[in-house]
């Protein structure tokens, strides 16, 4: 029960990410939104998630009708006897439109 406690939120929280970023992906050529503002958009998204990287782990690359995002972070999980870190590398990209 206590590994679950300490463990889920931060894979709810990859989760939500991910969703995010492949909808931000999705519509930013839609919406006109270059690099500098879609690296904001999910900024704050991680924020709000209160994910544990910083604003520079996010890659984003726009290129006419392409946009590619991601993210590289760790969570580090104590679990009193054994501590590690948790990698997450969520990713998305509309090039499947």
């Amino acid at each position: 029960m206590f590994t679950a406690v300490s463990i889920v939120p931060a894979l709810f929280a990859k989760f939500q990410l991910q969703d995010a970023i492949e909808t931000e992906s999705r519509f930013a050529v839609i919406n006109h939104k270059g690099e500098d503002e879609i690296r904001e958009d999910v900024w704050k998204k991680m924020q709000e998630l209160e994910i544990p990287a910083t604003k520079d782990a996010i890659r984003v690359v726009a290129a006419q009708k392409d946009v590619t995002i991601s993210v590289d972070y760790s969570v580090p999980v104590d679990l009193k006897v054994y501590k590690f870190n948790l990698e997450f590398h969520p990713h998305a990209d509309n090039h499947t439109l």
